[in-house]
Protein backbone atom coordinates (compact mmCIF):
# COMPACT_ATOMS: atom_id res chain seq x y z
CA UNK A 1 0.00 0.00 0.00
CA UNK A 2 2.66 1.91 0.62
CA UNK A 3 4.40 1.77 -2.47
CA UNK A 4 1.07 2.79 -3.96
CA UNK A 5 0.67 5.43 -2.46
CA UNK A 6 3.89 6.70 -3.24
CA UNK A 7 3.35 5.95 -7.12
CA UNK A 8 0.29 8.26 -7.01
CA UNK A 9 1.58 10.97 -5.87
CA UNK A 10 4.49 11.00 -8.08
CA UNK A 11 2.09 10.80 -11.55
CA UNK A 12 -0.20 13.29 -9.31
CA UNK A 13 2.86 15.80 -9.37
CA UNK A 14 2.82 16.75 -12.87
CA UNK A 15 -1.10 17.06 -13.19
CA UNK A 16 -1.25 19.22 -10.12
CA UNK A 17 1.80 21.69 -11.40
CA UNK A 18 -0.04 21.82 -14.43
CA UNK A 19 -3.50 22.74 -13.68
CA UNK A 20 -2.12 25.33 -10.64
CA UNK A 21 0.18 26.85 -12.81
CA UNK A 22 -2.60 26.89 -15.99
CA UNK A 23 -5.57 28.34 -14.44
CA UNK A 24 -3.16 31.05 -12.12
CA UNK A 25 -0.98 32.29 -14.85
CA UNK A 26 -1.12 32.76 -18.52
CA UNK A 27 2.65 33.26 -19.52
CA UNK A 28 4.12 30.29 -18.87
CA UNK A 29 4.17 27.52 -21.75
CA UNK A 30 4.76 24.19 -22.13
CA UNK A 31 8.45 24.05 -21.98
CA UNK A 32 8.23 25.70 -19.18
CA UNK A 33 5.82 23.03 -17.51
CA UNK A 34 8.13 19.88 -18.80
CA UNK A 35 11.31 21.01 -17.18
CA UNK A 36 9.54 21.72 -14.51
CA UNK A 37 7.49 18.42 -13.84
CA UNK A 38 11.37 16.70 -14.90
CA UNK A 39 12.64 18.75 -11.92
CA UNK A 40 9.86 17.67 -9.47
CA UNK A 41 9.73 14.44 -10.77
CA UNK A 42 13.35 13.60 -10.34
CA UNK A 43 13.34 15.26 -7.11
CA UNK A 44 11.06 13.27 -5.59
CA UNK A 45 12.39 10.25 -7.13
CA UNK A 46 15.74 11.10 -4.72
CA UNK A 47 14.21 11.69 -1.76
CA UNK A 48 12.26 8.03 -1.98
CA UNK A 49 15.66 6.65 -0.69
CA UNK A 50 14.63 8.98 2.67
CA UNK A 51 13.52 7.42 5.77
CA UNK A 52 12.28 10.63 7.05
CA UNK A 53 9.95 13.00 6.44
CA UNK A 54 6.72 11.57 5.29
CA UNK A 55 6.37 10.85 1.78
CA UNK A 56 3.55 13.69 1.21
CA UNK A 57 5.71 16.18 2.91
CA UNK A 58 8.00 15.48 0.68
CA UNK A 59 5.50 15.65 -1.98
CA UNK A 60 4.51 19.38 -1.35
CA UNK A 61 8.15 20.53 -1.58
CA UNK A 62 9.08 18.90 -4.59
CA UNK A 63 6.11 20.39 -5.89
CA UNK A 64 7.34 23.83 -4.94
CA UNK A 65 10.16 23.18 -6.41
CA UNK A 66 8.93 22.00 -9.77
CA UNK A 67 6.27 25.27 -9.70
CA UNK A 68 9.23 27.71 -8.97
CA UNK A 69 11.50 26.19 -11.62
CA UNK A 70 8.53 26.44 -14.01
CA UNK A 71 7.78 30.56 -13.58
CA UNK A 72 11.75 30.83 -13.64
CA UNK A 73 12.33 29.91 -17.06
CA UNK A 74 8.67 31.57 -18.07
CA UNK A 75 9.71 34.63 -16.60
CA UNK A 76 13.59 34.99 -16.64
CA UNK A 77 13.92 35.75 -20.62
CA UNK A 78 18.10 35.64 -20.20
CA UNK A 79 17.75 32.23 -18.84
CA UNK A 80 15.36 31.07 -21.94
CA UNK A 81 17.70 33.18 -24.86
CA UNK A 82 20.54 30.73 -23.23
CA UNK A 83 18.62 27.71 -23.39
CA UNK A 84 17.76 29.33 -27.11
CA UNK A 85 14.08 29.71 -26.35
CA UNK A 86 11.75 32.50 -27.57
CA UNK A 87 9.91 34.80 -25.54
CA UNK A 88 6.30 32.66 -23.92
CA UNK A 89 3.24 34.86 -25.68
CA UNK A 90 0.70 35.46 -22.83
CA UNK A 91 -2.40 33.26 -24.10
CA UNK A 92 -5.93 35.23 -24.51
CA UNK A 93 -9.35 33.13 -23.80
CA UNK A 94 -11.99 33.51 -25.98
CA UNK A 95 -15.07 34.16 -24.64
CA UNK A 96 -16.72 33.23 -27.76
CA UNK A 97 -19.29 29.82 -27.23
CA UNK A 98 -19.05 27.87 -30.31
CA UNK A 99 -20.57 24.94 -28.73
CA UNK A 100 -24.07 24.92 -28.08
CA UNK A 101 -25.13 25.07 -24.45
CA UNK A 102 -29.16 24.67 -24.69
CA UNK A 103 -30.57 22.66 -22.24
CA UNK A 104 -30.68 18.64 -22.87
CA UNK A 105 -34.67 17.02 -22.61
CA UNK A 106 -32.94 13.83 -21.54
CA UNK A 107 -30.73 15.24 -18.20
CA UNK A 108 -33.29 14.68 -15.76
CA UNK A 109 -33.70 11.20 -16.66
CA UNK A 110 -30.36 10.68 -16.91
CA UNK A 111 -29.53 11.94 -13.89
CA UNK A 112 -32.22 9.96 -11.72
CA UNK A 113 -30.81 6.26 -13.38
CA UNK A 114 -27.73 7.66 -11.98
CA UNK A 115 -28.70 8.19 -8.93
CA UNK A 116 -30.53 4.78 -9.00
CA UNK A 117 -27.41 2.81 -10.15
CA UNK A 118 -25.49 4.59 -7.39
CA UNK A 119 -28.59 3.24 -4.99
CA UNK A 120 -28.16 0.17 -5.90
CA UNK A 121 -24.50 -0.40 -5.84
CA UNK A 122 -23.84 1.17 -2.24
CA UNK A 123 -27.47 -1.88 -1.21
CA UNK A 124 -25.30 -4.58 -3.07
CA UNK A 125 -22.19 -3.72 -1.06
CA UNK A 126 -23.68 -3.12 2.29
CA UNK A 127 -25.95 -5.77 2.33
CA UNK A 128 -23.21 -8.37 0.55
CA UNK A 129 -25.58 -9.78 -1.59
CA UNK A 130 -24.06 -10.87 -5.41
CA UNK A 131 -27.61 -11.53 -6.73
CA UNK A 132 -28.12 -7.95 -6.19
CA UNK A 133 -24.81 -6.92 -7.49
CA UNK A 134 -25.36 -8.62 -11.12
CA UNK A 135 -28.76 -6.71 -11.25
CA UNK A 136 -27.02 -3.44 -10.88
CA UNK A 137 -24.36 -4.95 -13.68
CA UNK A 138 -27.41 -5.86 -15.92
CA UNK A 139 -28.82 -1.99 -15.11
CA UNK A 140 -25.50 -0.53 -15.84
CA UNK A 141 -25.26 -2.00 -18.95
CA UNK A 142 -28.72 -1.24 -19.91
CA UNK A 143 -28.15 2.09 -19.04
CA UNK A 144 -24.93 2.93 -20.44
CA UNK A 145 -26.40 1.58 -23.56
CA UNK A 146 -29.49 3.99 -23.61
CA UNK A 147 -26.99 6.78 -23.11
CA UNK A 148 -25.44 6.05 -26.43
CA UNK A 149 -28.38 5.70 -27.94
CA UNK A 150 -29.79 8.62 -27.21
CA UNK A 151 -29.79 11.17 -29.55
CA UNK A 152 -28.04 14.62 -28.94
CA UNK A 153 -29.45 18.55 -30.25
CA UNK A 154 -27.12 19.38 -33.04
CA UNK A 155 -25.54 22.69 -32.68
CA UNK A 156 -26.27 25.73 -34.58
CA UNK A 157 -23.70 26.64 -37.00
CA UNK A 158 -24.76 30.39 -36.76
CA UNK A 159 -22.87 30.31 -33.10
CA UNK A 160 -19.91 29.67 -34.59
CA UNK A 161 -20.39 31.60 -37.85
CA UNK A 162 -21.36 34.75 -35.44
CA UNK A 163 -18.14 34.24 -33.38
CA UNK A 164 -16.28 33.98 -36.59
CA UNK A 165 -17.70 37.37 -37.87
CA UNK A 166 -17.71 39.63 -35.03
CA UNK A 167 -13.77 39.75 -35.25
CA UNK A 168 -14.04 40.14 -39.03
CA UNK A 169 -16.40 43.13 -38.13
CA UNK A 170 -14.03 44.71 -35.69
CA UNK A 171 -11.63 44.24 -38.00
CA UNK A 172 -13.82 46.60 -40.83
CA UNK A 173 -14.64 49.41 -38.34
CA UNK A 174 -10.82 49.59 -37.68
CA UNK A 175 -10.42 49.71 -41.03
CA UNK A 176 -13.14 52.17 -41.68
CA UNK A 177 -11.72 53.83 -39.02
CA UNK A 178 -8.43 54.38 -40.57
CA UNK A 179 -9.45 55.03 -43.57
CA UNK A 180 -12.00 57.67 -42.39
CA UNK A 181 -8.88 59.31 -40.53
CA UNK A 182 -6.60 59.46 -43.60
CA UNK A 183 -9.42 61.29 -45.58
CA UNK A 184 -9.02 63.82 -42.48
CA UNK A 185 -5.60 64.29 -42.69
CA UNK A 186 -5.44 65.07 -46.47
CA UNK A 187 -8.26 67.16 -46.20
CA UNK A 188 -5.95 69.29 -43.84
CA UNK A 189 -2.77 68.99 -45.87
CA UNK A 190 -4.53 70.14 -48.72
CA UNK A 191 -6.47 73.71 -46.59
CA UNK A 192 -3.19 74.00 -45.14
CA UNK A 193 -1.39 73.90 -48.82
CA UNK A 194 -4.01 76.48 -50.14
CA UNK A 195 -3.62 78.71 -47.42
CA UNK A 196 -0.26 78.91 -47.49
CA UNK A 197 0.06 80.84 -50.80
CA UNK A 198 -2.45 83.69 -49.83
CA UNK A 199 -0.78 83.81 -46.27
CA UNK A 200 2.23 84.55 -48.57
CA UNK A 201 1.17 86.87 -50.44
CA UNK A 202 -0.57 88.94 -47.43
CA UNK A 203 3.18 88.98 -46.03
CA UNK A 204 4.71 90.49 -48.93
CA UNK A 205 1.89 93.25 -49.30
CA UNK A 206 2.71 94.12 -46.33
CA UNK A 207 6.31 94.33 -46.58
CA UNK A 208 5.67 96.95 -49.74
Amino acid sequence: FNWLARAKTVTALPVVLCFVVGTATAVPDAFSAKVGSVVGFAAYMACQFLDEPHYLFVYFLCFLLALATTLILAYAQQLRRILGRPAPAASQASASAVVGVESWRMLWPVVGAIVALVALITVALQIGSQALFLVFGVAWFLAFAALVALPTPRSQPRSEEAAAAKPAGKMKAVENGGAQEQDGRATEKSSAEAEAPTSSGAEREAAV
